[in-house]
């Protein structure tokens, strides 16, 4: 057997060595306890459950270490490669947690902004609805009255005269196209309206007598108390539009007394009477109420 003969069957057996330590359970086994290591091609275990290098060197002991300086930096490295993404991923992880939460903040309060500005616009439309309504109201009551009062003024002819009530201080006649009003030897004329209002009666006192807020004694069928908004001495014309006996407070007085709550706040006209029953009479079967004119002498 020549010389190369010899060298080609010497580096065969040597392939197939290297071959068999490849495939072999144990010689190139992957690892996997050790961070940031990966067996490479012929590393491989020895008896003792160490890693070693093709040319037979440990690298990697038993235990773990890795003892081959290059590999150790490149396990290193490795290790803290996987560290910094794994922080990288929690921390992305922790943004996409916040961004969630405020965009869930965000559409809460988007929701409830929007259920907010609905029922301000509810409470909008409900006001001008009962707005609508009162004015609705007002309109109906004020023609009404006006109703009243064409059917009243109609009723007097150019040259009938008449008192309007038992014992009453004034007359009223037709004059041309105008209700002429006598009271008191003046003639009086409705200027303005004051509005409906409810009537209330009273009387003399133990106490007060029928002394009146003007310094003047109150007089039937001449004196009323009235809100402060009419000034004393203010000549004015009730006409009845509702109530039991609506027109049988009619007439011409004037504005003499003030009062309470009832007459500062809420508007009555309280007619003076010579006694506690004809006072008692105006509320006795419900409330009456009368337009209230304001009156301009006719000179």
């Amino acid at each position: 057997m020549d010389k190369n003969y010899r060298s080609l069957i010497f580096w065969g057996i040597a392939a197939l060595v290297c071959l068999f330590m490849l495939v072999q359970p144990g010689y190139a086994a992957t690892i996997s306890d050790i961070p940031g290591y990966v067996l490479g091609p012929g590393d491989h275990y020895d008896e003792k459950g160490n890693i070693l290098a093709l040319n037979g060197k440990v690298i990697v002991l038993a235990d773990g270490t890795i003892v081959d300086e290059d590999l150790a930096a490149q396990a290193k490295s490795r290790a803290a490669m996987n560290s910094a993404q794994a922080e990288a991923d929690g921390a992305s992880s922790l943004i996409d947690a916040e961004a969630s939460a405020l965009v869930k903040a965000r559409e809460e309060a988007e929701a409830k902004a929007a259920a907010e500005a609905e029922a301000a616009e509810a409470a909008r439309l409900a006001a001008e609805l009962k707005a609508a309504e009162a004015k609705a109201a007002g309109n109906a009551k004020d023609m009404v009255v006006s109703e009243a009062t064409g059917k009243t003024e109609q009723k007097a002819s150019a040259t009938e005269t008449k008192a309007a009530a038992a014992g009453a201080s004034y007359t009223v006649a037709k004059e041309g196209d105008h209700t002429v009003y006598t009271f008191e030897g003046k003639k009086y004329v409705c200027a303005s309206s004051y509005g409906v209002h409810k009537l209330s009666g009273f009387n003399p006192t133990p106490k007060y007598g029928a002394r009146t807020y003007s310094g003047k004694d109150a007089k039937a069928h001449h004196t009323v108390a009235a809100a402060s908004d009419l000034p004393i001495g203010t000549v004015i014309i009730l006409k009845g539009s509702s109530g039991p006996y609506p027109t049988e407070f009619d007439g011409v007085y004037v504005v003499e007394d003030r009062g309470g709550y009832h007459i500062e706040q809420e508007g009555w006209i309280d007619i003076f009477f010579d006694t506690e029953a004809e006072a008692e009479h105006v509320t006795a079967k419900g409330w009456n109420y009368a337009e209230v004119w304001i009156a301009e002498e006719v000179k």
